[in-house]
């Protein structure tokens, strides 16, 4: 007989082969129906030794795995689990390792554990798998100023202000007429390094030598056409050789630094942009929208704009992340097919250089600012269409930390419905069992009710402590400074009103610039008169034992060599340099070698220890250099 059919093998039996809810029925039949505990466990086929233990009340019926029980009640869990999400929600969520320093506070803070007994990682995944809810995600950055500027207050006014504008260009049908533009930094390396395929624990990637930064104009409008894109490249002269290998209409320039100013975007505007602009019928507005940096402001911009029959309309400042179609759908796909196009271009073996970023991004902006992204992303930042309610509640929360509103946020797990936001960030968890009286219809606060009360309150002291400063919202009052944001921000600048705003601060701007030049000058002029003094006030005014003293000989100028007479010019007031303001050697004020040298020299003086006179270093005695406590002897005290 074969070796394999003498083997018996053993069948295990499954964990836990009944289902969970003929646990509860027989545990309720045996609880009200008063049926035993052997005839409920046969009848509903589950463990009679499970059943006993419910029924014993030694483990809690709603128990479903093996092992101790966790450390914490439901309610207990519930929140930790509520002080996770609203911090995560506002923008101060907690790492793994924070997450279990609080649970572990809590619980010395409820007698559960004793100090240095903390909780380990082991309580934090059973904790994670019995709240599936929470994640440990890689977040996206967000700086201060977004958060403070992403307030309702500022986005309902910035949907007011868009609101008008369409109505009053009769726009709303019209998505063919509405763009959006803004820029985007690229680096020939890259970036990024992409995630590979390996069996290696650490694996390395060749990248690109040296980076430059490149900038590339992306724009769209809401019936999903793009225009080319246009480039800025680092340098001095714009070479046929740059915009090698680039889509039908694309073009670029140059700047220094490869970033875009002022001059770029208008010259993008007028002859880029509008070359472009679909259907272009001078009778129809089209509406433009992009960020306000301060290139993208000027009276020369503005109006050409109002002559051609554009609306140059301003996102409120630090909101483009949430409001900006180009950046919502359109930018983040942008980068990452770059990324790949990139490392796909140094697999074959060549360095990239500035020469090969035109035809690698005109690939990935072709597939990034597809029609669909396009659209998808007018209607994501509620532009088109037309939705004031478009931006996410959760994009608004970290603001109200700095304005200083408290809210709390239900967990309805029933319902897809987004939960309201209440007026306080306080982690209230009530937790009360109470019962109703038929006849009096009456609340009755048992014993457990109030000391569940006494909990709730100490766990509310709890984690409002954790929380900190962030929970508290306080707003710090910060002195107002003069900005354009504030007059530009969430509004059409080429309306007539904003338009006269705009001007004025651009001429209270060149009052303001053209007074500090001003201000510079004479502040040259004194400083040249101050420098202006003869070598007797130089000589008197030192103070030390070691004196810099420049000789006015023959000093270098622009052509050649000017020369300077090398006496020393006094006033008719001023007095001949007395004996013992000159040199006890060569008894001169200046030495005697200076006189021949063409270039500026710096004299050196000492004071001798013995005499207390004043000789030349290096010129006059072989020191050069005189330090602290030391003692310097002329040749007469020598």
């Amino acid at each position: 007989m074969p070796f394999r059919e003498l083997i018996k093998f053993r069948v295990l039996q499954g964990y836990r082969n009944y289902d969970p809810s003929k646990l509860d029925s027989a545990y309720k039949a045996v609880k009200e129906d008063k049926i035993s505990v052997h005839g409920a466990a046969k009848r509903f086929g589950v463990p009679v030794t499970t059943l006993r233990d419910r029924v014993d009340g030694r483990i809690h019926i709603d128990c479903c795995t093996t092992g101790a029980p966790p450390l914490f009640t439901l309610d207990q869990e519930a929140a930790i689990f509520n002080h996770i999400k609203i911090m995560s929600e506002i923008g101060y969520g907690y790492t793994r390792s924070e997450v279990v320093d609080i649970a572990s506070d809590y619980a010395i803070d409820l007698g559960l554990k004793e100090r240095g007994n903390d909780l380990s990682l082991k309580w934090y995944y059973g904790f994670m798998k019995r709240w599936p809810e929470l994640s440990c995600n890689m977040p996206s950055g967000l700086s201060e100023l977004r958060a403070r500027a992403v307030t309702p207050e500022r986005i309902g006014r910035y949907f007011i202000e868009l609101d008008t504008i369409l109505e009053k260009y009769s726009l709303k049908d019209k998505p063919h007429l509405i763009y959006n533009v803004d820029e985007k930094g690229i680096i020939t390396g890259g970036g990024k390094r992409p995630k590979i395929v390996t069996a290696q624990k650490r694996p390395q990637v060749v990248t690109s030598e040296r980076s430059q930064t490149i900038t590339v104009f992306g724009c769209g409008n809401a019936a999903g056409t793009q225009i080319p894109p246009y480039f800025v490249f680092p340098g001095k002269r714009m070479l046929s050789e740059l915009l090698e290998g680039a889509t039908v209409g694309a073009d670029g320039t140059v700047s220094d630094t490869g970033y875009s100013n002022g001059t770029i975007f208008t010259h993008y505007v007028q002859n880029h942009f509008l070359k472009y602009v679909q259907c272009r019928d001078s009778s129809l507005p089209i509406l433009l929208l992009y960020d306000g940096h301060l290139s993208h402001v000027s009276l020369h911009l503005i109006e050409w704009a109002r002559e051609n029959n554009i609306i140059l309309f301003v996102l409120p400042p630090h909101t483009s992340h949430i409001l900006q179609p180009m950046d919502l759908g359109c930018f983040g796909p942008f980068e990452t097919i770059y990324q790949q196009e990139v490392h796909k271009f140094i697999r074959s073996g060549r360095n990239i250089t500035r020469y090969d970023v035109c035809n690698l991004a005109c690939k990935a902006y072709e597939k990034a600012l597809s029609p669909s992204n396009v659209r998808s992303a007018f209607k994501k930042s509620g532009i088109f269409p037309y939705n004031p309610n478009a931006v996410e509640i959760e994009s608004i929360l970290p603001s109200l930390v700095f304005e200083g509103q408290k809210q709390t946020k239900s967990v309805e797990n029933d319902s897809k419905d987004r939960s309201e936001k209440n007026d306080t960030l306080e982690i209230q968890e009530e937790v009360s069992t109470s019962k109703e009286t038929s006849e009096q219809g009456e609340l009755e606060i048992t014993s457990k009710e109030t000391s569940e009360q006494k909990l709730t309150e100490t766990t509310t002291d709890f984690f409002n402590k954790r929380g900190g400063e962030v929970l508290k919202s306080f707003i710090v009052a910060k002195k107002a400074r003069r900005n354009i944001s504030f007059i530009i921000g969430g509004k059409a600048i080429t309306e007539e009103d904003t338009f006269e705003k705009v001007k004025e601060y651009k001429e209270q701007s060149t009052k303001k610039t053209k007074a500090s030049q001003k201000s510079k000058t004479a502040s040259c002029d004194k400083n040249a008169k101050t420098r202006n003094v003869t070598q007797k006030q130089m000589k008197k005014g030192k103070v030390s034992k070691a004196t810099n003293i420049v000789s006015d000989s023959q000093q270098p100028g622009p052509s050649g060599i000017i020369n300077i007479n090398n006496s020393v010019e006094l006033d008719e007031n001023d007095e001949e340099i007395p004996e013992e303001e000159k040199c006890c050697i060569c008894h001169k004020f200046e030495p005697e070698s200076l006189k021949k040298k063409p270039y500026i020299t710096l004299v050196n003086w000492a004071m001798c220890s013995n005499c207390t006179h004043w000789v030349h270093l290096s010129f006059c005695v072989p020191e050069r250099v005189v330090r602290r406590d030391y003692k310097l002897l002329c040749p007469h005290c020598k």
